[in-house]
Protein backbone atom coordinates (compact mmCIF):
# COMPACT_ATOMS: atom_id res chain seq x y z
CA UNK A 1 0.00 0.00 0.00
CA UNK A 2 2.00 3.20 -1.34
CA UNK A 3 -0.46 5.72 -0.06
CA UNK A 4 -4.01 5.99 1.91
CA UNK A 5 -7.46 4.80 0.23
CA UNK A 6 -10.47 6.63 0.23
CA UNK A 7 -12.34 4.46 1.42
CA UNK A 8 -16.40 5.67 1.16
CA UNK A 9 -17.94 7.52 4.40
CA UNK A 10 -19.53 4.69 6.90
CA UNK A 11 -16.52 2.39 5.25
CA UNK A 12 -13.85 1.38 7.82
CA UNK A 13 -12.71 -1.70 5.75
CA UNK A 14 -12.40 -1.89 1.53
CA UNK A 15 -12.10 -4.87 0.24
CA UNK A 16 -10.15 -5.66 -3.44
CA UNK A 17 -11.74 -9.27 -4.83
CA UNK A 18 -11.52 -11.35 -7.80
CA UNK A 19 -7.55 -11.76 -7.81
CA UNK A 20 -6.30 -14.29 -9.61
CA UNK A 21 -2.67 -15.88 -9.65
CA UNK A 22 -2.51 -18.23 -12.10
CA UNK A 23 0.35 -20.90 -12.19
CA UNK A 24 1.24 -22.57 -15.25
CA UNK A 25 3.68 -25.49 -16.03
CA UNK A 26 5.71 -25.78 -19.19
CA UNK A 27 3.62 -27.93 -21.26
CA UNK A 28 0.95 -25.35 -20.78
CA UNK A 29 -0.82 -26.41 -18.65
CA UNK A 30 -2.72 -24.31 -15.47
CA UNK A 31 -3.75 -23.77 -12.21
CA UNK A 32 -5.88 -20.35 -10.94
CA UNK A 33 -5.71 -19.23 -7.08
CA UNK A 34 -7.52 -16.36 -5.76
CA UNK A 35 -6.26 -13.72 -3.57
CA UNK A 36 -8.84 -11.55 -1.38
CA UNK A 37 -7.16 -8.19 -0.35
CA UNK A 38 -8.84 -6.14 2.57
CA UNK A 39 -7.15 -2.35 3.62
CA UNK A 40 -8.28 -1.38 7.20
CA UNK A 41 -9.07 2.66 6.90
CA UNK A 42 -7.18 4.73 8.95
CA UNK A 43 -9.18 6.35 12.11
CA UNK A 44 -8.65 9.67 13.91
CA UNK A 45 -8.10 10.08 17.65
CA UNK A 46 -8.79 12.92 20.33
CA UNK A 47 -9.12 13.37 23.46
CA UNK A 48 -9.79 15.97 25.81
CA UNK A 49 -9.31 16.55 30.11
CA UNK A 50 -8.51 19.42 32.60
CA UNK A 51 -10.22 20.79 35.46
CA UNK A 52 -13.87 20.27 35.69
CA UNK A 53 -15.14 23.31 37.97
CA UNK A 54 -15.79 26.80 37.75
CA UNK A 55 -16.97 29.24 39.96
CA UNK A 56 -18.69 31.93 38.56
CA UNK A 57 -16.73 35.13 38.43
CA UNK A 58 -13.70 33.33 40.09
CA UNK A 59 -10.45 32.29 37.97
CA UNK A 60 -10.06 31.26 34.39
CA UNK A 61 -9.81 27.35 34.52
CA UNK A 62 -7.94 25.19 31.44
CA UNK A 63 -7.58 21.77 30.19
CA UNK A 64 -5.35 20.67 27.07
CA UNK A 65 -5.99 18.11 24.09
CA UNK A 66 -5.08 16.36 21.44
CA UNK A 67 -5.95 14.84 18.19
CA UNK A 68 -4.21 12.05 15.90
CA UNK A 69 -5.67 12.46 12.33
CA UNK A 70 -4.53 9.14 10.83
CA UNK A 71 -3.13 8.84 7.30
CA UNK A 72 -6.18 10.42 5.06
CA UNK A 73 -5.68 13.69 7.20
CA UNK A 74 -8.50 15.57 9.26
CA UNK A 75 -9.70 18.69 11.04
CA UNK A 76 -10.68 19.57 14.54
CA UNK A 77 -13.73 21.73 15.48
CA UNK A 78 -15.76 22.04 19.02
CA UNK A 79 -18.94 21.62 19.55
CA UNK A 80 -21.65 23.27 22.45
CA UNK A 81 -24.99 23.20 22.57
CA UNK A 82 -25.45 21.88 18.98
CA UNK A 83 -23.34 24.64 17.19
CA UNK A 84 -20.07 23.73 15.83
CA UNK A 85 -17.48 26.39 16.34
CA UNK A 86 -13.75 26.90 14.65
CA UNK A 87 -10.38 26.04 17.03
CA UNK A 88 -9.64 29.33 18.82
CA UNK A 89 -13.20 30.64 18.48
CA UNK A 90 -14.08 32.54 21.54
CA UNK A 91 -17.71 30.76 22.54
CA UNK A 92 -20.16 32.26 24.83
CA UNK A 93 -21.61 29.38 26.89
CA UNK A 94 -24.12 31.38 29.01
CA UNK A 95 -21.75 31.09 31.88
CA UNK A 96 -18.54 32.65 30.57
CA UNK A 97 -16.21 32.20 27.50
CA UNK A 98 -14.70 29.38 26.61
CA UNK A 99 -12.01 29.03 24.37
CA UNK A 100 -9.90 25.90 22.17
CA UNK A 101 -6.99 26.64 21.25
CA UNK A 102 -5.63 25.12 18.51
CA UNK A 103 -2.05 24.56 20.34
CA UNK A 104 -3.80 21.91 22.38
CA UNK A 105 -4.62 23.89 25.06
CA UNK A 106 -8.39 25.11 26.11
CA UNK A 107 -9.58 27.75 28.64
CA UNK A 108 -12.66 29.06 30.55
CA UNK A 109 -13.33 32.40 31.76
CA UNK A 110 -16.16 32.59 34.34
CA UNK A 111 -18.35 35.13 33.71
CA UNK A 112 -20.45 37.11 36.04
CA UNK A 113 -23.98 37.44 36.52
CA UNK A 114 -24.22 33.87 34.45
CA UNK A 115 -26.22 30.84 34.40
CA UNK A 116 -24.39 28.76 36.75
CA UNK A 117 -25.80 25.76 34.80
CA UNK A 118 -22.52 24.67 33.53
CA UNK A 119 -21.90 23.19 30.20
CA UNK A 120 -20.43 19.94 28.00
CA UNK A 121 -18.03 20.72 25.13
CA UNK A 122 -16.96 18.63 22.13
CA UNK A 123 -13.79 17.96 20.45
CA UNK A 124 -14.62 16.37 16.96
CA UNK A 125 -11.78 15.27 14.50
CA UNK A 126 -13.11 14.60 11.09
CA UNK A 127 -10.78 12.63 8.40
CA UNK A 128 -10.72 13.42 5.05
CA UNK A 129 -13.09 10.27 4.33
CA UNK A 130 -15.44 10.93 6.84
CA UNK A 131 -14.20 9.13 9.84
CA UNK A 132 -14.46 11.35 12.83
CA UNK A 133 -13.56 11.04 16.77
CA UNK A 134 -15.04 12.57 19.65
CA UNK A 135 -14.43 13.92 23.27
CA UNK A 136 -16.37 15.52 25.56
CA UNK A 137 -15.56 17.18 28.43
CA UNK A 138 -17.97 18.30 31.60
CA UNK A 139 -17.72 21.87 33.44
CA UNK A 140 -19.77 22.40 36.61
CA UNK A 141 -20.20 26.41 37.08
CA UNK A 142 -20.76 26.85 41.09
CA UNK A 143 -22.38 30.55 42.09
CA UNK A 144 -19.97 33.02 43.06
CA UNK A 145 -19.59 34.83 45.82
CA UNK A 146 -22.90 37.15 47.14
CA UNK A 147 -22.65 40.88 47.87
CA UNK A 148 -20.50 41.84 51.05
CA UNK A 149 -21.54 45.16 53.12
CA UNK A 150 -19.17 48.04 53.14
CA UNK A 151 -16.56 48.86 49.58
CA UNK A 152 -13.56 47.07 48.75
CA UNK A 153 -11.45 48.09 51.80
CA UNK A 154 -14.85 47.12 54.15
CA UNK A 155 -15.64 50.43 54.96
CA UNK A 156 -18.62 52.49 55.12
CA UNK A 157 -21.58 49.05 55.80
CA UNK A 158 -22.65 51.41 59.15
CA UNK A 159 -24.49 54.49 59.50
CA UNK A 160 -25.47 57.07 61.86
CA UNK A 161 -27.83 59.31 61.72
CA UNK A 162 -28.68 62.13 63.82
CA UNK A 163 -32.04 64.14 63.93
CA UNK A 164 -32.79 67.04 66.59
CA UNK A 165 -36.33 67.31 67.85
CA UNK A 166 -35.67 71.16 67.93
CA UNK A 167 -35.98 71.35 64.45
CA UNK A 168 -39.81 70.35 63.89
CA UNK A 169 -41.06 73.35 65.56
CA UNK A 170 -43.66 75.29 64.12
CA UNK A 171 -44.69 72.60 61.95
CA UNK A 172 -41.40 72.45 60.26
CA UNK A 173 -39.25 68.85 60.11
CA UNK A 174 -35.64 67.75 60.38
CA UNK A 175 -34.28 65.76 57.50
CA UNK A 176 -30.88 64.33 57.11
CA UNK A 177 -29.07 61.54 54.78
CA UNK A 178 -25.71 59.41 54.55
CA UNK A 179 -24.63 56.75 52.00
CA UNK A 180 -24.15 53.02 53.09
CA UNK A 181 -21.49 50.80 51.10
CA UNK A 182 -21.79 47.50 49.13
CA UNK A 183 -19.98 45.54 47.18
CA UNK A 184 -21.64 43.21 44.51
CA UNK A 185 -20.25 39.67 44.16
CA UNK A 186 -20.14 37.68 40.82
CA UNK A 187 -23.80 39.16 40.14
CA UNK A 188 -24.98 42.63 40.11
CA UNK A 189 -27.17 43.89 42.95
CA UNK A 190 -30.52 45.14 41.60
CA UNK A 191 -32.27 46.26 44.39
CA UNK A 192 -32.13 47.70 48.05
CA UNK A 193 -34.91 47.46 51.20
CA UNK A 194 -35.45 47.82 54.45
CA UNK A 195 -35.20 44.97 56.52
CA UNK A 196 -37.68 43.47 58.73
CA UNK A 197 -39.17 46.19 61.18
CA UNK A 198 -39.74 44.07 64.13
CA UNK A 199 -35.73 44.00 64.19
CA UNK A 200 -36.20 47.69 65.66
CA UNK A 201 -35.41 48.71 68.82
CA UNK A 202 -36.22 52.12 70.22
CA UNK A 203 -34.27 53.33 73.54
CA UNK A 204 -35.77 56.63 75.50
CA UNK A 205 -38.93 56.87 73.75
CA UNK A 206 -42.33 57.52 75.89
CA UNK A 207 -44.68 55.62 73.98
CA UNK A 208 -44.41 52.91 70.93
CA UNK A 209 -43.19 53.40 67.72
CA UNK A 210 -45.32 51.07 65.02
CA UNK A 211 -44.28 50.47 61.76
CA UNK A 212 -44.87 50.48 58.10
CA UNK A 213 -44.04 50.33 54.06
CA UNK A 214 -45.36 52.87 52.38
CA UNK A 215 -46.14 52.39 48.32
CA UNK A 216 -42.86 53.72 48.06
CA UNK A 217 -40.79 51.22 50.16
CA UNK A 218 -39.96 53.74 52.86
CA UNK A 219 -40.29 52.34 56.09
CA UNK A 220 -42.92 55.17 58.07
CA UNK A 221 -42.75 55.03 62.01
CA UNK A 222 -46.50 55.81 63.49
CA UNK A 223 -46.39 56.87 66.84
CA UNK A 224 -49.31 55.54 69.25
CA UNK A 225 -50.16 57.08 72.35
CA UNK A 226 -48.90 60.38 73.16
CA UNK A 227 -48.76 61.77 69.49
CA UNK A 228 -52.02 59.94 68.74
CA UNK A 229 -51.37 57.71 66.27
CA UNK A 230 -49.39 60.33 63.52
CA UNK A 231 -46.17 59.98 61.59
CA UNK A 232 -44.04 61.12 63.15
CA UNK A 233 -40.20 59.34 61.33
CA UNK A 234 -39.67 58.43 57.61
CA UNK A 235 -36.74 56.51 56.65
CA UNK A 236 -36.34 56.20 53.11
CA UNK A 237 -33.91 54.78 50.63
CA UNK A 238 -32.07 55.97 47.49
CA UNK A 239 -29.93 54.07 44.88
CA UNK A 240 -29.48 52.40 41.15
CA UNK A 241 -27.97 48.96 40.42
CA UNK A 242 -24.18 47.89 40.86
CA UNK A 243 -22.68 46.20 38.73
CA UNK A 244 -20.75 42.65 39.63
CA UNK A 245 -17.47 42.99 41.73
CA UNK A 246 -17.67 46.52 42.12
CA UNK A 247 -18.51 48.92 45.12
CA UNK A 248 -21.36 51.31 45.15
CA UNK A 249 -23.53 53.33 47.50
CA UNK A 250 -27.25 53.40 48.29
CA UNK A 251 -28.23 56.57 50.22
CA UNK A 252 -30.56 56.34 53.46
CA UNK A 253 -32.80 59.62 54.10
CA UNK A 254 -34.23 60.14 58.07
CA UNK A 255 -36.96 62.90 58.16
CA UNK A 256 -38.19 63.73 61.39
CA UNK A 257 -41.59 64.86 61.02
CA UNK A 258 -42.64 65.82 64.59
CA UNK A 259 -40.82 65.69 67.95
CA UNK A 260 -40.60 62.59 70.03
CA UNK A 261 -41.48 62.51 73.54
CA UNK A 262 -38.03 61.33 75.19
CA UNK A 263 -38.14 59.23 78.32
CA UNK A 264 -37.71 61.74 81.63
CA UNK A 265 -33.85 62.35 82.05
CA UNK A 266 -32.93 61.10 78.24
CA UNK A 267 -31.18 63.53 76.48
CA UNK A 268 -31.00 61.36 73.46
CA UNK A 269 -33.18 58.91 71.72
CA UNK A 270 -31.48 55.98 69.75
CA UNK A 271 -33.16 53.52 67.33
CA UNK A 272 -31.18 50.39 66.49
CA UNK A 273 -31.33 47.37 64.64
CA UNK A 274 -32.25 48.86 60.90
CA UNK A 275 -31.32 47.16 58.88
CA UNK A 276 -31.06 47.89 54.75
CA UNK A 277 -30.26 44.89 52.74
CA UNK A 278 -29.12 44.49 49.19
CA UNK A 279 -30.04 42.05 47.12
CA UNK A 280 -28.43 40.33 43.86
CA UNK A 281 -30.35 39.08 40.89
CA UNK A 282 -29.68 35.48 41.72
CA UNK A 283 -31.33 36.16 45.36
CA UNK A 284 -27.82 36.71 47.26
CA UNK A 285 -28.29 39.41 49.96
CA UNK A 286 -26.13 41.13 52.29
CA UNK A 287 -26.80 43.54 54.93
CA UNK A 288 -25.37 47.26 55.99
CA UNK A 289 -26.89 48.75 58.98
CA UNK A 290 -28.26 52.41 60.05
CA UNK A 291 -28.83 53.86 63.34
CA UNK A 292 -30.93 57.01 64.08
CA UNK A 293 -30.45 59.46 67.61
CA UNK A 294 -32.80 61.87 67.95
CA UNK A 295 -31.80 64.98 70.47
CA UNK A 296 -34.12 65.74 72.71
CA UNK A 297 -35.50 69.51 72.97
CA UNK A 298 -34.59 71.65 75.56
CA UNK A 299 -37.08 74.27 77.24
CA UNK A 300 -34.92 77.89 77.65
CA UNK A 301 -35.62 80.56 80.11
CA UNK A 302 -34.82 84.21 81.22
CA UNK A 303 -35.11 86.25 84.30
CA UNK A 304 -33.84 89.62 84.79
CA UNK A 305 -34.85 92.69 86.37
CA UNK A 306 -33.86 94.81 89.30
CA UNK A 307 -31.53 94.12 92.02
CA UNK A 308 -32.31 96.03 94.62
CA UNK A 309 -35.08 97.18 96.96
CA UNK A 310 -35.24 99.38 100.23
CA UNK A 311 -37.60 98.04 103.02
CA UNK A 312 -40.50 99.59 103.09
CA UNK A 313 -39.42 101.10 99.91
CA UNK A 314 -40.72 101.42 96.72
CA UNK A 315 -41.95 98.29 94.29
CA UNK A 316 -39.05 96.84 91.99
CA UNK A 317 -39.79 95.07 88.70
CA UNK A 318 -38.29 92.80 86.04
CA UNK A 319 -39.31 90.64 83.43
CA UNK A 320 -38.88 86.72 81.93
CA UNK A 321 -39.27 85.04 78.82
CA UNK A 322 -38.91 81.14 78.41
CA UNK A 323 -38.68 79.17 75.13
CA UNK A 324 -40.57 75.63 75.38
CA UNK A 325 -38.95 74.19 72.58
CA UNK A 326 -40.84 71.38 70.11
CA UNK A 327 -42.13 69.59 73.11
CA UNK A 328 -44.15 72.30 74.23
CA UNK A 329 -44.51 73.53 77.83
CA UNK A 330 -45.09 71.45 80.62
CA UNK A 331 -45.40 74.12 83.44
CA UNK A 332 -43.98 76.86 84.60
CA UNK A 333 -43.50 77.17 88.42
CA UNK A 334 -41.57 79.82 90.85
CA UNK A 335 -39.24 78.19 93.18
CA UNK A 336 -38.34 79.95 96.83
CA UNK A 337 -37.50 78.65 99.82
CA UNK A 338 -37.27 75.24 98.51
CA UNK A 339 -41.01 75.77 98.00
CA UNK A 340 -42.89 75.77 94.12
CA UNK A 341 -45.38 78.35 93.55
CA UNK A 342 -47.51 79.05 90.74
CA UNK A 343 -47.23 81.77 88.61
CA UNK A 344 -49.43 84.95 89.41
CA UNK A 345 -49.26 83.88 93.06
CA UNK A 346 -48.33 86.38 95.91
CA UNK A 347 -45.30 84.86 97.87
CA UNK A 348 -44.20 85.93 101.21
CA UNK A 349 -40.37 86.11 101.03
CA UNK A 350 -39.95 87.18 104.66
CA UNK A 351 -38.88 91.04 103.11
CA UNK A 352 -42.06 91.42 101.10
CA UNK A 353 -44.24 90.20 98.38
CA UNK A 354 -42.96 88.52 95.15
CA UNK A 355 -45.49 88.17 92.32
CA UNK A 356 -44.49 86.58 88.65
CA UNK A 357 -46.90 87.01 87.13
CA UNK A 358 -48.11 84.85 83.75
CA UNK A 359 -47.78 87.79 81.26
CA UNK A 360 -43.80 87.72 81.45
CA UNK A 361 -43.25 90.12 84.23
CA UNK A 362 -42.53 90.48 87.84
CA UNK A 363 -42.70 92.25 90.78
CA UNK A 364 -41.39 92.42 94.26
CA UNK A 365 -43.44 95.17 97.13
CA UNK A 366 -41.09 95.52 100.16
CA UNK A 367 -42.43 94.88 103.51
CA UNK A 368 -42.07 96.97 106.75
CA UNK A 369 -40.46 95.53 109.53
CA UNK A 370 -38.78 93.04 107.53
CA UNK A 371 -35.71 90.55 107.75
CA UNK A 372 -33.74 92.69 105.53
CA UNK A 373 -31.52 89.52 104.28
CA UNK A 374 -32.61 89.36 100.47
CA UNK A 375 -33.55 86.71 98.64
CA UNK A 376 -33.04 83.93 95.94
CA UNK A 377 -36.16 83.07 93.74
CA UNK A 378 -36.02 80.78 90.08
CA UNK A 379 -38.22 80.66 87.45
CA UNK A 380 -38.33 76.95 86.43
CA UNK A 381 -39.91 75.75 82.64
CA UNK A 382 -40.68 71.94 82.53
CA UNK A 383 -41.78 70.57 78.72
CA UNK A 384 -43.77 68.32 78.32
CA UNK A 385 -41.26 64.97 78.49
CA UNK A 386 -40.00 66.36 81.22
CA UNK A 387 -37.08 68.13 80.73
CA UNK A 388 -36.48 71.53 82.33
CA UNK A 389 -34.74 74.74 82.52
CA UNK A 390 -33.88 77.24 85.28
CA UNK A 391 -32.92 81.23 85.55
CA UNK A 392 -31.94 82.75 89.04
CA UNK A 393 -32.59 86.15 90.26
CA UNK A 394 -31.26 87.70 93.58
CA UNK A 395 -32.71 90.62 94.76
CA UNK A 396 -31.32 92.54 98.14
CA UNK A 397 -33.53 94.75 100.54
CA UNK A 398 -31.35 97.31 102.68
CA UNK A 399 -32.79 98.57 105.53
CA UNK A 400 -35.19 101.44 104.99
CA UNK A 401 -35.57 104.79 106.95
CA UNK A 402 -35.11 105.30 110.69
CA UNK A 403 -37.35 107.28 112.69
CA UNK A 404 -37.83 110.93 112.80
CA UNK A 405 -38.70 113.29 115.28
CA UNK A 406 -42.62 114.82 114.83
CA UNK A 407 -45.16 114.52 112.84
CA UNK A 408 -45.37 113.66 108.99
CA UNK A 409 -45.35 117.57 108.90
CA UNK A 410 -42.63 118.17 111.43
CA UNK A 411 -44.54 119.15 114.00
CA UNK A 412 -44.09 118.20 117.16
CA UNK A 413 -40.64 117.57 117.44
CA UNK A 414 -40.25 119.82 120.61
CA UNK A 415 -41.97 119.86 123.87
CA UNK A 416 -42.33 122.97 126.24
CA UNK A 417 -43.58 122.05 129.80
Amino acid sequence: LLDALPHDANVDELTIGGLEVIASEADGDRATGTVDMTVTDAQPENSLGGDEEATEGGETIEGTWEATQGADGATTTVEIGGNSYALDEAIDTGSGELTVDSGGTWSFVPGTNAENTGFDFELVTLDSDGDEARATHTVTVDDGAGPTPGDSDGEGKTLSLNLADAATEDGATDSTDGELAFTAGSDDITEFAFGDPANLTVDGLDGDLNWTTDGDGNLVGNLVGSLDGDDVLKLSLNGGPIGAQTSGTVTVTAELLDALPHDANVDELTIGGLEVIASEADGDRASGTVDVTVTDAQPENTLGGDKEATEGGVAIDGTWSEEAGADGVGSTTVEFGGESYALDEAIDTGSGELTVNSDGTWSFVPGTNAENTGFDFELVTLDSDGDEARSTHTVSVVDGAGPTPGDSDGEGATLSL
